[in-house]
């Protein structure tokens, strides 16, 4: 698996960086799976940094389309956070991605699964 860059976990974005959050359900509620990608949908530009902070759980990330950070997929261990930075190379438009939550076995959600979209 690619290592990125993993900070320690911060509640707060740097100038310019776009901070992503997962967050667990709330017990009992209708959600199909027990993580949440906050915000779903998430515009970004060439070459700005994106965080995914401070996840409840081990995650990977996966990116279909390598062009869109230089990665298909990531690590990113419970309690850490990572910063990706969107590549040159990536074409304006819509991105999905996926983040699988290793403890549930099962994939975080967007409003669907969370997309990136390059303008």
């Amino acid at each position: 698996m690619n290592q990125q860059r993993a900070t320690s976990a911060r509640s707060t974005s740097s100038q310019g960086e776009r901070v992503l959050e997962i967050q667990r359900q709330p017990d009992g509620s209708n959600a199909s799976c027990r993580y949440r990608v906050n915000p779903g949908r998430h515009e970004v530009k060439r070459g700005e940094p994106v965080t995914w902070s401070n996840p409840p759980t081990d995650l990977v990330l996966l990116f279909p389309d390598k062009d869109l950070f230089g990665t298909r997929e990531i690590d990113v261990p419970e309690g850490r956070s990572v910063t990706l930075e969107v590549s040159q190379r990536a074409q304006k438009g819509e991105y999905p991605y996926a983040v699988y939550c290793k403890d549930s076995n099962d994939f975080a959600e967007g409003n669907s699964y969370p997309v990136m979209i390059v303008r």
